[in-house]
């Protein structure tokens, strides 16, 4: 059995090569000299484009770089050779995709949600391999970070929440807190590679979509959010989840203190109460989407369009 020291020393070693892992991951990604715009403005002369349509048009590269399953940062590279105003959607599910060997690191990545692919059922260190196996996530940008200042809220002459600028050939660096989306996963790590995907193309759930809105508000507790999110995508019933308990290593529990507190699963209740009256009340869309062959739950794919 490891001793109390020989697991302390263990987590920081873990610790302390995740943040260097992500350190150069950062330095990949805008290059030398050239630091990501983390105090972001809105520039009224730049076109404006949605997200996906600007990732569609590769006006836009996305970089989503997941600390763990709670969160990160999302690079934003402008490859419009002109400024560029993005807006962003209320929530976005990111799912896991593989990296192509010999790709840049902030490469557009390849096609696929990342979402096949067997699980282990924990993380190895650094959060595991590139199987596509790792937890899928469900955000907002929109939101307060507890690592850094949201779009929205950190420059006087942005519009709204969501919206902003970035000059011709710079990179925008935005936050962004997270809930998992498969219970059981591994955890993100640096090391993997995420992309953004639409609530209505990774899902079909309107109570899952809404709650992941209500999230992306940033006015949610994140517990709160994640106990609402695991009952919705994996069925997991209050009683299951208030059993569910804290460790500290990848399988090991040091703890019998439960993940959720009563008032924590009291409000994420009332957050699925609240998302289901949404979901009711939204007008009717109908995408374009098509069950994946072999898909989990509610995991969807975009249809052909010819």
């Amino acid at each position: 059995m490891i001793s109390h020291m020989a697991r302390g020393a263990a987590v920081r070693h873990t610790g302390l090569l995740a943040t260097c892992f992500a350190l150069f991951c950062v330095t990949q990604l805008v290059g030398a000299g050239k630091s990501p715009m983390k105090v972001l403005k809105y520039d009224p002369a730049a076109e404006k484009m949605d997200l996906f349509a600007a990732i569609e048009a590769k006006a836009l590269s996305v970089r989503i770089v997941a600390h763990d399953a709670e969160g990160g940062n999302v690079f934003f590279e402008n490859l419009s050779g002109k400024p560029l105003t993005v807006e962003l959607p209320e929530a976005v599910a990111m799912t896991q995709v593989l990296r192509q060997v010999g790709n840049g690191f902030f490469g557009n990545p390849p096609a696929g949600n990342g979402q096949n692919g067997s699980s282990s059922g924990f993380s190895n260190v650094m959060g595991g391999g590139q199987q596509g196996g790792a937890q899928s996530l469900g955000s907002g940008f929109n939101q307060q970070s507890t690592t850094g200042t949201s779009v929205g809220n950190n420059a006087s002459n942005i519009p709204g929440i969501g919206i902003f600028s970035i000059p011709a050939e710079r990179v925008a660096q935005v936050p962004f807190r997270a809930v998992c989306l498969d219970y059981g996963k591994p955890d993100p790590s640096p090391r993997m590679t995420y992309k953004p995907v639409p609530l209505e193309t990774y899902t079909e759930d309107k109570v899952l979509q809404e709650t992941l809105r209500i999230f992306g508000q940033g006015r949610t507790d994140q517990s709160v959010a994640q106990a609402a999110a695991w009952h919705l995508t994996d069925k997991l019933s209050w009683e299951k989840l208030s059993q569910i308990k804290k460790f500290t290593i990848p399988g090991v529990f040091s703890s019998q203190v439960p993940i959720f507190t009563k008032s924590q699963l009291k409000a994420a209740q009332e957050m699925v109460s609240k998302a289901t009256k949404r979901a009711q009340e939204r007008p009717t869309e109908e995408p374009q989407i098509k069950p994946r062959e072999g898909a989990r739950g509610p995991a969807l794919e975009t249809a052909s369009a010819k």
